[in-house]
């Protein structure tokens, strides 16, 4: 479930084999990738000023809807990674 935590997991206690922990780390990679990917794309969909659209509520309230079942989802994973960071800060 958390990529993060097993890979961290995976390099401190030195008991798995070399493969699960090229998995873990490749998984980790994915998952950072993905997230950069997200971000790029918000800021280039925000940055580009020549593409203005009128207003249409239907696709308005489906992003609106998407993003709060995003946040719902990954909720858990985000304030985990987060109290991770601090404690590894």
């Amino acid at each position: 479930m958390d990529v993060y935590n097993l890979t961290i997991a995976a390099n401190m206690t030195k008991t798995i084999s070399p493969t699960q922990l090229i998995f873990c780390v490749k998984q980790c990679f994915l998952v950072f990738i993905i997230q950069v990917l997200v971000a790029y794309y918000f800021c280039y969909e925000s940055l580009d000023f020549n593409r203005f659209q009128k207003f249409n509520p239907n696709q308005t309230s489906l992003r609106m809807i998407c993003t709060m079942l995003l946040q719902i989802t990954l909720y858990d994973e985000l304030s985990g990674s987060i109290k991770l960071l601090t404690y590894l800060k």
